[in-house]
């Protein structure tokens, strides 16, 4: 083989070797182009209609930072395509983890409903009469073949500090058609259902301090 006609294979072998360390430098993770995550809040929309006037000595009442089944408590939004299986969106999540941001939904649903003298959160040290602890049982979208649905499941018990007796425990259960099967779709719905089932829990704590239960 001449010299020339060896310089010319080395030369193409350089050229194939240093494409080859390209490419491979273009599929390293972290070094392609990332799409940009949309991110949601929790809201509860208008706020519950306060009462006539707040009670002079209503109880007060001890809101704890909601509990999550496992699946719900990161930031990740589920949906379901099937039975037993939860899936997560990948560019699609929410601002907080759902527990974090229903804590203050739950604490402005109960002051303004004016039943009781006070709403705190477990870092006050005011006198508390009673607790509120909830857990998030279900918060996901539902596909059912084209179509789907926000699914919202809250467990709620309100303990009474001085006697330490469970004055009720209930499970609150709501779903909304989603106006689109997209995640923006599933959040409006999830939302949606959330902004029913705070004034029934609001209501069961107002009946259950009572007595009416």
């Amino acid at each position: 083989m001449s010299a020339a006609a060896a310089g010319l294979r080395w030369a193409r072998l350089s050229a194939a070797v240093l494409l080859g360390l390209l490419a491979g430098c273009a599929a390293l993770p972290g070094t392609q182009s990332r799409q940009p995550v949309n991110t949601f809040v929790l809201s509860a929309g208008e706020p519950v209609p306060a009462a006539a006037a707040a009670p002079a000595r209503g109880p007060v009442i001890s809101v704890a930072l909601p509990a999550a089944r496992a699946g719900y408590g990161g930031p990740r939004i589920a949906y379901t395509e099937r039975p037993y299986e939860l899936r997560y969106y990948a560019l699609n999540q929410w601002v907080d983890p759902p527990p974090a941001m229903l804590w203050p939904l739950l604490v402005r649903a109960l002051e303004d409903s004016g039943h009781f003298g006070s709403v705190v959160t477990p870092a006050s040290a005011a006198s508390v009469d009673l607790r509120l602890d909830t857990e998030i049982l279900v918060l996901r979208q539902e596909f059912d073949g084209a179509t789907s649905r926000g699914h919202v499941m809250l467990r709620a018990q309100l303990t009474d500090l001085h006697s330490g007796r469970v004055l009720g425990t209930r499970i609150f259960d709501d779903t909304e058609a989603a106006p689109s099967a997209d995640p923006y779709g599933g959040v409006v719905a999830i939302n949606r259902a959330l902004s029913r089932i705070l004034p029934q829990l609001v209501k069961f704590c107002s009946q259950a301090s009572a007595g009416d239960q």
